[in-house]
């Protein structure tokens, strides 16, 4: 709770600019009415510097969903935001549960959910992976996708395209990897 504190905090003083090509509120809002009808509480979306690629904070009535400044590009693809947005709003409808003594935030059910909404989701992390693996790790026992210090050196245009990724077939999996395909 400190920690979401902090980052909202800062957020106040300091909100930063999306310069994506799409309207992320749009997207989310178009996401929420599709696929989640009955998420009662309000989400709200930024982009900011921190050490997790994406990730969702929540209380009783709202919801912050945030992704880091990396991805804050013209260049960024819409169907990556669109994904990112999407997995964490997934989070907002399916719980952590523990499984055998360790508790997961993406169980089975997520896994599921995820692969019926966005089947492009291999893609998406393969665009990722292409442009920022040098700036990014995968931390399996965290469950996240963490963005390393010295980010801003990648920053520049990406230097392989959503069309090239999707003509290559290049695909990748994320930091929370549904345990059934690996």
């Amino acid at each position: 709770m400190a920690a979401r504190r902090f980052v909202i905090r800062r957020l106040r003083k300091d909100p930063e600019i999306p310069f994506v090509s799409i309207d992320t509120n749009v997207v989310m809002a178009g996401l929420i009415a599709a696929h989640f009808p009955n998420l009662t509480r309000t989400v709200r979306l930024y982009f900011l510097q921190q050490p997790m690629l994406a990730c969702v904070s929540t209380d009783d009535f709202t919801a912050e969903i945030f992704i880091h400044s990396l991805l804050n590009h013209p260049s960024t693809p819409p169907e990556v935001l669109r994904f990112i947005i999407g997995h964490e709003l997934i989070h907002l409808v399916v719980p952590g549960e523990t499984i055998d003594g360790k508790h997961t935030s993406h169980p089975p059910a997520f896994w599921e959910m995820e692969k019926a909404l966005f089947p492009e989701r291999h893609l998406c992390w393969g665009w990722v992976r292409m442009n920022f693996r040098a700036r990014i790790r995968f931390d399996m026992k965290e469950e996240g996708t963490y963005v390393k210090q010295g980010w801003k050196r990648a920053w520049g245009a990406p230097t392989c395209s959503w069309e090239n990724v999707v003509q290559l077939g290049i695909v990748g999996q994320g930091g929370g990897i549904d345990p059934a395909e690996q």
